[in-house]
C-alpha cells in the first residue's frame, strides 16, 4: 500500500473528541487486544488506558496479549484460524490486510467510519480501508532512518555530511573498518530489518514509483537489479556485526546501545528500544544518538526525499463483538495517544497530537516524512504475507553475497505471480 503522509502529518490542525458516543453494551463481555508488546514503557501506556476504559465500562473487559514482532507474526495466521481469535490485532495494513480479509478474517466497520474521523485523520482512515470496506484504523506513524553513534563516528573520523551520497557512505564504512569500529549493526535472524537497506536503495535507484513499476513490469527491471547491486556491493565491504546472519532483531538493537556498532537502519522505535535493550539498560544517550536520512543515489531515478516507513495500527477480526471498535475508536483518540507523544515513544496518529510531540528526534521524523515526495510502507508488509516473506529473504541472501540481482529478481517474481 502506498501512503503519502503529507496531509496526513497536519497534525495540530484542530482538536477532536477522544471517543465517541458510547454504544449499548452488553454485559459480561471480553475483548482480546493483540498486540507488539517489547517496549516496556509503551505496555505501560497501553495497560493504563486500558485500565481507564475497564472502569468506565463496566460489564466490558479489554485484557492485551503481548507478543514481540516477529513471534506475532508467524504466530497470527494459526491465531485466526482458531476457534477463538483475538477480537483487535495490531497490523501493519498493506498486503497483510489485504490476504486476512481474502481469507474472511477480517469485520468490516464501515458503519463506524465516521465515528474514526472524529479522532485521527483521513489517511489513518484510508490505511486500513481494503476491498471497499473499512477493517480498521492507523494510530501510529513510523520512519526508518539511519541511527548513529556519534562517539564511534567521531572516532573514525567520519561525518553525517560525507553520508549523505551512497559513494559517500560506502567510504565511511571504509573508515570506521579502518578504525577498528564495526559500521553497522542489523539482524539477518529475524530478516526485516534488512529489507529496509534494498527497499531504500530500490526508491534512490528507482524513484518513488518503483513498488508499482515491480508489480506491472516485473522485479527484472534495472532499477531493481541496480538497488540490488547496491545492497551487495555494502555487504562484500562485510560492514555488520559478527553473528549478524543469526542475530534476532532485539538483542541487535541492544548491541547498537552497547556501542558494538556506529550505524542502525531502523524506525523511530529504535530510540527506545536501544536503550531498553543495553546490557546496562541505558544505551546510547541521546546527545549521542544522531539521527540521518538514507543516502542520497546520484545516477538512480530518485530525488533522495523518499523515505521508508508505514502506518501501524489495529484491525477487528470477524466475530469480534461491537464493543471492540467501540474500544479501538477510544484507543485511537488524543486523550489516550497524548501519553505516547509526551513520553517520546511514538507519533500517534491522533488529530491535534502534534503540539505533544517534544522530543527533538521524533519533530525531526515528522518534518522529514512531511518533506517527503513519496513514504513507502514497508516492502514485506506492502506486497503481502508470501511476497513480503520472500522480500526480506532475499533482502538477507544479497546482503550475505549468497545471490545475484538477477536470482534476486527472479525469486521475487516467483513469489509474486505465485503469492
Amino acid at each position: 500500500m502506498k501512503i503519502k503522509l503529507l496531509g496526513a502529518l497536519a497534525l495540530a490542525a484542530g482538536f477532536a473528541l477522544s471517543a465517541t458516543a458510547p454504544h449499548t453494551l452488553a454485559q459480561d463481555t471480553t475483548i482480546r487486544m493483540l498486540h507488539i508488546g517489547d517496549t516496556p514503557a509503551t505496555n505501560e501506556i497501553l495497560q493504563s488506558i486500558i485500565d481507564s476504559y475497564n472502569e468506565s465500562h463496566p460489564g466490558v473487559t479489554v485484557v492485551r496479549e503481548a507478543m514481540e514482532n516477529e513471534a506475532l507474526r508467524t504466530k497470527l495466521p494459526t491465531l485466526l484460524q482458531s476457534n477463538d481469535p483475538p477480537s483487535i490485532i495490531s497490523s501493519f495494513g498493506g498486503g497483510d490486510i489485504e490476504a486476512q480479509d481474502d481469507a474472511g478474517y477480517l469485520a468490516d466497520i464501515s458503519e463506524r467510519t465516521d465515528d474514526l474521523l472524529a479522532v485521527v485523520p483521513q489517511s489513518a482512515v484510508r490505511a486500513f480501508e481494503v476491498h471497499g470496506k473499512q477493517v480498521g484504523v492507523a494510530t501510529d506513524f513510523s520512519l526508518v532512518n539511519l541511527y548513529v553513534n556519534k562517539t564511534l563516528i567521531d572516532e573514525a573520523g567520519v561525518t553525517l555530511d560525507e553520508m549523505k551520497t551512497w559513494e559517500g557512505f560506502l567510504g565511511a564504512v571504509e573508515k570506521l573498518k579502518a578504525a577498528g569500529i564495526t559500521p553497522i549493526v542489523t539482524s539477518g535472524g529475524d530478516k526485516w530489518p534488512v529489507q529496509h537497506w534494498l527497499l531504500y536503495l530500490m526508491l534512490r535507484e528507482g524513484g518513488g514509483d518503483i513498488m508499482n513499476r515491480v508489480r506491472e513490469e516485473g522485479f527484472a527491471i534495472e532499477p531493481f537489479i541496480a538497488a540490488a547491486n547496491d545492497l551487495i556491493a555494502l555487504g562484500e565491504r562485510e560492514p555488520f556485526q559478527d553473528g549478524w546472519l543469526n542475530t534476532n532483531w532485539l538483542t541487535s538493537i541492544g548491541q547498537f546501545g552497547d556501542g558494538k556498532g556506529a550505524i542502525y537502519l531502523a524506525g523511530n522505535w529504535a530510540i527506545v528500544q536501544q536503550a531498553d535493550n543495553a546490557s546496562d539498560g541505558e544505551g546510547i544517550s541521546r546527545d549521542n544518538l544522531l539521527v540521518a536520512p538514507f543516502p542520497a543515489v546520484e545516477s538512480g531515478m530518485g530525488d533522495g526525499t523518499e523515505t521508508v516507513g508505514g502506518l501501524s495500527g489495529y484491525t477487528i477480526t470477524a466475530g469480534a463483538p461491537p464493543e471492540a471498535v467501540d474500544f479501538l475508536i477510544y484507543y485511537a483518540g488524543l486523550e489516550q495517544q497524548k501519553a505516547y507523544a509526551e513520553s517520546g515513544l511514538g507519533i500517534p496518529s491522533a488529530t491535534g497530537v502534534a503540539e505533544y510531540i517534544t522530543d527533538p528526534t521524533l519533530q525531526w521524523v515528522v518534518e522529514t516524512i512531511a518533506a517527503a515526495s513519496k513514504h513507502q510502507n514497508f516492502a514485506d508488509r506492502d506486497l503481502g504475507p508470501s511476497a513480503g516473506g520472500a522480500f526480506n529473504d532475499v533482502a538477507v541472501a544479497l546482503a550475505a553475497g549468497e545471490m545475484t540481482a538477477e536470482d534476486a529478481a527472479a525469486t521475487l517474481q516467483d513469489a509474486w505471480d505465485n503469492r
